[in-house]
Parts: structure tokens; sequence; C-alpha cells
């Protein structure tokens, strides 16, 4: 996994396929103790100007089991400028809080996108993000830890 993550940085990482596949192989292999080891890299990751990199940076850190990085996933779904990477995000918090259904919202919000402009789309992106984003939030207040309580949060009830 270390040296995974060591060509996803170097800027020679060119063909991102292979490395993502490698990733996965070796999670689903049972290395998933190492990439919990690797949440800083993979924070740094999500900085990368490359959408591929920070989709792989949000699948992983999804699998890591460590549900405060919550707000980091939903801040992507809100805020990436790609939005195959907010998508990710949403999927990767299906995963984080075992609601595989997510929170009632399709996973893929533009569905058949032949028929619609690009104004169409990026509205319905844009109404989707606000969407799963608040839902997420909302889902995450419920479940944070308790050093994270007792907070303003608590007053917007």
């Amino acid at each position: 996994v270390t040296d995974l993550l060591t060509q996803l940085e170097s800027s020679a990482a060119a063909d991102l396929i292979p490395l993502q596949k490698a990733v996965i192989e070796s999670v689903q292999k049972g290395q998933r103790k190492e990439l919990i080891g690797q949440t800083e890299r993979l924070l740094k990751l999500l900085k990368s100007p490359d959408p591929e990199v920070r989709q792989i940076a949000v699948w992983a850190l999804a699998r890591g089991n460590n549900t405060t990085l919550a707000p980091v996933l939903i801040q992507l779904i809100r805020n990436d400028p790609h939005f195959d990477v907010a998508r990710e995000a949403y999927s990767g918090l299906c995963v984080l809080s075992r609601k595989l259904d997510g929170v009632g919202l399709s996973k893929n919000p533009l569905g058949n996108t032949e028929e619609e402009n690009e104004s169409g789309l990026e509205t319905k992106a844009r109404q989707w993000r606000a969407e799963a984003a608040k839902r997420w939030e909302a889902w995450y207040l419920t479940v944070r830890p308790y050093h994270e309580r007792n907070d303003l949060q608590d007053l917007k009830k």
C-alpha cells in the first residue's frame, strides 16, 4: 500500500487505472490496516489537481472505517470541482456509514444525460450536491464522536 501511495503522489503516475486497481486489490486482500495507517497521506492526495487521484484517495479513505473523516467527504460532495469526485465521496459515505442505499438519493443523479443541455446538467448536479451534503451532515450529527458533541450544531435542532 505504501508503494502504491508513493506512485500516486508522484507526478509520473500518468496511467492511474492500474494503480487504482492495485489499491482496490490490496484492500480486498486484507491489507486494510496498512491503508488505515496512511490516512494523512490520503488526505494530502485530496489536494491533487488530478480528479482521478482524488477519487482513488476518497475510495481508500472511505474504507478506513474512520467516521471522523465523514465531514471531509461531505465537503467533497459540496465543493470538489469535479463531479465524479463528489459522486465517489457519496459512495464512500455509503460504505463508511454502512448505509449501502445512502441517504435516499440516486448515486447517479445525472442519469441519462443525452437529452439535456449543459446548463440543465449543471443545475441538476448543483441541486444533488446541496441535498446530498445536507442529508449526510444530518446523518453525521447523529453518529459523530462524543468529543464533537455539545457544539453549535446542537442548537440548530
